[in-house]
């Protein structure tokens, strides 16, 4: 089963940025030992920033006809340690995109703390069957935009739990 390094993605702009989250939980099998407790490895906060990039291609183009493989990654930062129960806001945004790469930067962080720099990584566009079974994208998609209002009792009906926000 793949790793989903996204849970929520609150807004977008096609072609240009994404925000999104990934909420951690000490019941995830991925948490090292640190110094002084549990931390997400880091490697796994660029997944997560490169995940939501890849969102946001197949969110800009003509989904699900459209995928995105890292290709390059230059110069990341790591500034602080993500622990289990951390929300990880992701923002990513296309520094450059064209029918053939993207080029993209980004920032996760933990409240207002920034956690992780990506400075530039190259992508390049593929079909989407290469990278993942579009079906099964297809149905996350469905399940990121449907309202569980009418399933939750006394649920507003702004109250959404989509994984897709407004834009």
């Amino acid at each position: 089963m793949p790793f989903h390094a996204v849970d929520r993605i609150d807004a977008y702009e096609p072609g240009v940025s994404l925000q999104a989250r990934k909420l951690t939980s000490a019941r995830e099998d991925y948490w090292r030992p640190s110094g002084d407790g549990l931390a997400m490895p880091a490697e796994l906060v660029l997944e997560s920033l490169l995940q939501a990039a890849s969102w946001l291609v197949v969110l800009s183009t003509d989904a699900p006809r459209c995928g995105a493989l890292p290709v390059s990654i230059e110069r990341v930062s790591t500034h602080h340690r993500v622990v289990p129960g951390d929300v990880l806001s992701l923002k990513v945004r296309f520094d450059q995109f064209d029918e053939e790469t993207v080029v993209c930067s980004g920032q996760a962080t933990v409240g207002d703390r920034a956690v992780f720099d990506l400075a530039a990584a190259i992508l390049i566009l593929t079909p989407l069957e290469l990278v993942v079974d579009p079906a099964d994208l297809m149905r996350r998609l469905a399940r990121m935009r449907r309202d569980p209002s009418a399933e939750r009792p006394g649920a507003a009906a702004g109250d959404r739990l989509s994984l897709l926000g407004p834009s």
